[in-house]
This record gives C-alpha cells, structure tokens and sequence, in this order.
C-alpha cells in the first residue's frame, strides 16, 4: 500500500486554526479514494507560504521523504505548499529525484508544467497582495492613523487600530532625554543613567545608546522620531525577503518615498526642543554613504568582553598608546569588566600565540588529513549530484520544447506557457552553475606543497613590523579575540579563535567551530576543509 504524507497550512495568525483540521479531513479523503494510508501529517500554523525555508513543518516534511517515509504528497492546493517559483522548482528537484509525487485535492496529480504555471501565479498574486497592503497603509496615515509598530511614549487605543494615546509615564522620560541631550549630555550617559534608575526600555533588558541613535540611514531612533513632534511618517524602510533565510530585512527608502500627516493630537516634544536636539545630530540628509572605512587597528571590531561578550572598543590613550574596554561597562554600566587594556599589547600578544599555534606540525598534518578524506567525500556525493541534475536538465529540456510547441500551435492566449518557459530557463540556468561548479570541486583534490610553504611563510612573518602588509590576511584569519576580565596590574588573558583554512586556501569561510581548549595551550582540530577549521587557544601574560 502506498505511504502518503498530508501537508497543511494558513499563513496568518488572524486566519481560523481550524483551517489546519478542514484541510488535513480533505486530503485524508483523497489518501482514502486512492488507497493510500496516511504515514504523517505535517502542518505549519500562521507562517507564510512565500519561502519553504522558515517552515519548520515542511522542512521536516523534507526530511522524511529523503528517508523514503512516504511515496507521495497530499495538499489541499498548490498554494498551501507554494508561493514562490524558487520553492516550488527546488522542492520539485528533489522530490522528483525521490519519485515522490504530489496530489492536489481538487486537481489530482500535479504535472510539473501545471506546477510550474501555479507557482508563477502564486508568486504575481503574492506581489499584487503587497501592493495592495502597501496602498492600505498609505491611507491609514492620511487618515491621521499610525501604521507602524509600537512607538515608546504611546499606548494603543482598545478596538481603535492605528489609533494612538500619550502614555504620560513614557511621554515623561520622553521629554527627559531630548532636554538632557539638548543640554548636551551624550546618548551613553542619558542611557546609563536609566539604566541605574532602573527605567523600563522600549525593548530588552537595558537602554542602549542605539535606542536613542537610532539608524542614520533609517533615520530611526527617539531623538529622530517626528512622532514626537506631532508627525505621523511612514514608508521609510521597505520589506525584502532573503532568499537564503527566507527572513524579511528592512531596507531604508529615500526620503523622497517618505509619506507623512500631521497628528498634533500625538506631540510630546515642543518645538523649540525639539530643534535645539536636532541641531546637535549628525546632517547626513541628501548625502552619500561614506565608503566603508579600513580598520584602524589590526584587531578593531574582533575583540570582545569575556564577562558579557559586548565589544571592547576605544576608550582614550595616554602616553603608552590607544586602550580599549568594554562597550556594555561604558555604554549601560550593567557589566563589570571595567578594565582598560592597551591595544598595542594584545596585538603583540595575539600575533604571537597565532604564530606558536598555527604553525604546529601536528596541526598541519591532521588538518590535511581531514582535507584529503573530506575532498574525497565531497567528489563522491558530486558525481551522484550531477546524475540528478543531469537528468533534471534533460527533463527541463523536454518541457521547453513541449511547452514551446504548445505556443506554436496555440491561437489563444500564451502568457502563462511563457512565463512557465522563462521559470524553466532560469532553472536551467541554475543546474548549469551547479554542474559547473560539481566539476570545479572534482578537479581540485590535492593541496600543492607551495600553498603549504606559502602559508607558513606567511604565518611566520605575523609580527607588529608587517602586520600592516599582512592585515587583510590576519582580519580574515582571526575570528575573535575574548579579553577576560581581570584587576589592573594582574596577568591578561586572552582566548582567541582563528579560522586556518583562509591562509592555506583564500576564500574559504568558516561555518563551523570546535570544542573548548583549556590551559594556557592549545590545539588545532580541523573541522571542513571546504570551509574552514576554526582553531581555539587561550593566552596568558
């Protein structure tokens, strides 16, 4: 008897729960007409169907049937399994490599033509969806009505959405940070005072001077919120899903796409204060971003706080050079590790103890041993990859040609065939890439001996002298520096993690990490080395 597998699914929190049971009771009805017996049910509540990626349900889904724990699929419509054209043609490789199919309970089986032209449906009605809310938005505030999230100093009004109430508490300490940064008071120490009186943040457990900042870009932040002046803005960022996480991002829009009303009903802040505030932020309106600017200093964004894992940044200097400490103790007051410690030191100290450890002939020779097994892994699980994206390619070859002969012999409409062909020309497009990369990989086995001098030519010259020449390499060998907390005068430890593979193989990114090395020694356990093997020691002095 074939195995089936039900998927279910509604995308909104709004939307009735007992969809879920509605479309799991259908497609039992389907398993049941054809004879099938229902091996799982998978169902992914409240989550959109614009990525397959965040779906915790369907990704379990997947895992089952790569272990052939059903032989097809049973779904409601297309539409509950995918909205986007990339979800449905990935998901539809790798389950035709199973032999796994997918039924609809209306349609039946789902060809890969019909799935092809419905996924390119599902994703145009995804965007005229977007536009639509888009557009709702936009009249919300014309019509004087709040469209975004939760603004500190304002309270929702009860069975009235979008519109907002003076939250007198918040509104005071409001007013209290635009007089005390007017009067000159820096966002840090505004923020570290709350945070000893034991104010309540907008959001998490402390005040961060970002709170106050805000993003430039994104013209964020208390001090930069119009609402506070009586001014409803909307449309300053746009949502954009990451293809790879399947996440939204905000992305800032000019401010000419910046859409506003008055709402003097909702002002805080006069005026006149809040003028003499604005006059003391940064004027970067109408600006270009500045190019990204080269570290000053060898280790600048690595180091971190041991107590609370915060960044050690700059804090002064003196006649024996730039010190750093840690950004929590300065910025909020709420860690301990006070210390200032000398950044001239700890690059002396680090680039030695890379020196001593990377170049440990043990370390070498396991990491090429895990190199070579890997690279024979990886050759293998190539050459049974390339069979399958063969196979899809001559198959997506197949379905062009019909597709196109369709379009022919057709006297109606063809929109949806072309759309379904461009869909199938990126897809091939993409498997092309892929086979091309597979036999990249095949063709790269063994490490010349000179990469292997090169690097420990380059290890060797690690020293402050030529640290300048050397700074790229060094930035993209070590992964971070922990300063851990200790009195002045007492010895400085330092546990550093650094990634091997950049120096032996340029490019190479770390994704994986290994277990903690104790002592004042330490070790190299190579991990990947189609990655990177990231090394852990500490030092002391």
């Amino acid at each position: 008897m074939t195995r089936a597998a039900i998927y279910c699914r509604y995308s909104s929190d709004l939307q009735n729960e007992k969809s879920i049971e509605d479309q799991e009771r259908s497609c039992r009805a389907v398993a049941e007409r054809n004879g099938w017996r229902v091996a799982g049910v998978y169902a992914d509540r409240a989550i959109s169907g614009a990525s397959t990626i965040n779906r915790p349900d369907w990704q379990s889904l997947m895992r089952a049937a790569e272990a052939r724990e059903f032989g097809v699929i049973v779904i409601e419509d297309i539409d509950r399994a995918f909205r986007s054209e990339a979800g449905y043609h990935a998901a539809r490789e790798a389950l035709n490599f199973l032999e796994i199919k997918i039924h609809s309970v209306a349609g039946g089986e789902i060809t890969p033509l019909e799935g092809s032209i419905r996924a390119l449906m599902s994703a145009a009605f995804i965007e005229n969806l977007a536009h639509k809310v888009r557009r709702g938005l936009a009249g919300v505030v014309h019509s004087g009505r709040h469209a975004g999230g939760r603004a500190y100093g304002y309270r929702p009004i009860p069975g009235k959405p979008g519109e907002l109430a003076i939250d007198e508490t918040e509104a005071e300490i409001v007013r209290r940070i635009f007089v005390e940064y007017a009067a000159g008071e820096s966002p840090r120490a505004i923020c570290a005072r709350l945070n000893r009186e034991g104010v309540k943040p907008p959001r998490g457990q402390h005040w961060q001077p970002s709170s106050l900042n805000g993003s430039r870009q994104r013209h964020s932040g208390i001090l930069a919120n119009d609402l506070y002046i009586g001014r409803i803005v909307w449309n300053k960022v746009r949502m954009a899903r990451n293809p790879a996480t399947g996440k939204r991002v905000s992305r800032p829009n000019p401010p000419s796409e910046w859409q506003s009303t008055d709402a003097p009903h909702l002002r805080i802040v006069d005026q006149e204060l809040w003028d003499r505030a604005q006059a003391r932020r940064p004027k970067i309106a109408g600006q270009p971003l500045k190019a990204a600017r080269r570290p000053r200093h060898l280790f600048s964004g690595l180091l971190r706080c041991g107590s609370c894992g915060a960044p050690m940044t700059l804090r002064g200097a003196d006649r024996k050079g730039v010190r750093v400490s840690c950004a929590q103790y300065r910025d909020t007051g709420t860690c301990r590790h006070s210390r200032r410690y000398y950044v001239a030191e700890i690059e002396r100290m680090a680039l030695a103890g890379l020196r001593e450890h990377l170049l440990s002939p043990a370390a070498l020779d396991r990491f090429l041993e895990t190199y070579r097994a890997e690279r024979k892994r990886l050759a293998g699980e190539g050459t049974s990859r390339r069979q399958s994206l063969e196979r899809r390619a001559a198959e997506i070859a197949r379905k062009i040609g019909r597709a196109t002969a369709a379009i022919l012999d057709s006297d109606g409409p063809t929109k949806a065939l072309t759309a379904a062909i461009a869909a199938l020309e990126a897809e091939k497009e993409a498997i092309e890439a892929d086979l091309a990369a597979i036999e990249e990989s095949r063709n790269v086995v063994a490490l010349h001996p000179a990469v292997l001098d090169r690097y420990r030519e380059k290890v060797s010259n690690l020293d402050l002298d030529n640290a300048g020449e050397l700074r790229d390499a060094v930035r993209e060998l070590v992964h971070r520096i922990i300063v851990q907390p200790s009195a002045a005068g007492d010895p400085i430890t330092l546990d550093i993690e650094g990634k091997l593979a950049p120096l032996i193989m340029p490019g190479a990114t770390s994704i994986r990490s290994v277990g903690e090395i104790g002592g004042s020694g330490g070790s190299i356990q190579p991990i990947s080395p189609t990655n990177s093997v990231l090394v852990k020691f500490r030092l002391i002095a």
